[in-house]
């Protein structure tokens, strides 16, 4: 009979916008997409490099096996000054995918950034128009302060992650974003696991690989926490039966919003708690402004952000304020949950006491 396909799987061909598309190719372009993206954040989030190693380091004391197994034979000053360099071969490769055919976004398929945005005085090209601003600005301030020397990479920098953004938001459809999210929230998952057992494994006061120090640590717990925040917010102010995700969404990000948590309180800055208190509440008035849009509900979102704000103002400058405490004193009364730091600061005094020493003879 005519009009019916050939019934070997391989050759099975799909008619699609006046052309015909290989079922392979099509569904090889349907998840190439979502396999960059959750390498970039795997390969920016766990990726190391090695340093020079000095005269008083051990074989055995840097790096663990754990960040021997993510390291790459790359010598660079940081162990994480490789992981700049994920987004912008992630957005190369992306960009050559798009140029060959390989990633394409489905016709059917609405954008994730322009399924839930509304038209704006600039098109749909508000994002476009957002980053190309924000780059110029920045570059216009380099040369006017003249620290062109300083930020230029700063600057390139932030070029690559905005256009990295814009073709994400070009290219993902929804159903891309729900794996986006689920990969990436299992490399989340892996990353907290790793920094909590590394650190319970030294015995470390303070986090260190695989992730980096604890100020990134806890931004990476901060950014979790968040979002798996949102996330069950936004579901739980939709009505009950167009819910579009199940009892195992809600437990897998309970289980994501746990662990991040648990890293937030173990990396123990006040600056990332802040963070992810202010996201989850901007989420909250967000869907309070357009769930109940009342004068009385808007004004008490409005006087409260306003008096959000202020108060952090006046913290900081209560904070600005106040006497520091010397780096010494704070490594003298550390408990002795933190050897490293007792060790470094017994091993400064029994050289300062044998230089002293050594000067009185």
């Amino acid at each position: 009979m005519k009009g019916i396909p050939p019934a070997d799987p391989a050759l099975k061909k799909r008619r699609r916008n006046g052309s015909t598309i290989p079922v392979r190719f099509r569904l090889a372009s349907n998840l190439a997409l979502p396999v960059i993206v959750i390498a970039v954040l795997a390969l920016g989030t766990l990726l190391l490099c090695e340093v020079p190693e000095t005269a008083g380091d051990s074989a055995s004391a840097w790096p663990s096996w754990i960040a021997r197994a993510l390291a790459v034979k790359v010598r660079m000053t940081d162990v994480s000054d490789l992981r700049w360099y994920a987004v912008a071969g992630g957005l190369a490769v992306v960009l050559a995918g798009m140029a060959l055919g390989v990633i394409r976004r489905r016709p059917t398929d609405v954008p994730a950034a322009r399924a839930t945005s509304a038209p704006s005085r600039f098109g749909c090209l508000w994002l476009e128009w957002m980053a190309a601003f924000v780059v110029l600005w920045a570059a216009v301030s380099a040369r006017i302060n003249g620290t062109w020397e300083l930020s230029r990479g700063w600057i390139f920098f932030l070029a690559v992650f905005a256009g990295w953004a814009v073709a994400l938001s070009r290219l993902a459809g929804v159903c891309d974003a729900r794996r986006i999210m689920t990969g990436a929230s299992i490399v989340a998952l892996a990353a907290a696991g790793m920094s909590l057992y590394h650190r319970e494994a030294l015995g470390e006061r303070f986090f260190q690989l695989p992730v980096g120090p604890v100020t990134i640590t806890a931004a990476l717990g901060a950014l979790w926490a968040g979002v798996a925040m949102s996330w069950m917010l936004g579901r739980g102010s939709v009505a009950r039966s167009a819910r579009p995700y199940g009892t195992p969404a809600v437990v897998w990000a309970m289980a994501v919003l746990v662990l991040a948590l648990w890293l937030l309180a173990a990396a123990g800055r006040r600056a990332a708690v802040m963070a992810m208190s202010a996201a989850t509440a901007m989420t909250l008035a967000v869907i309070l402004w357009q769930r109940r849009p009342t004068r009385r509900v808007r004004g008490a979102i409005v006087i409260g952000a306003v008096a959000l704000v202020a108060s952090a103002r006046c913290s900081s400058a209560s904070r600005a304020s106040a006497p520091s405490e010397p780096r010494a004193s704070r490594c003298a009364s550390a408990t002795p949950i933190g050897p490293k730091c007792s060790r470094k600061s017994a091993s400064r005094r029994s050289s300062d006491s044998a230089r002293t020493s050594s000067s009185r003879k």
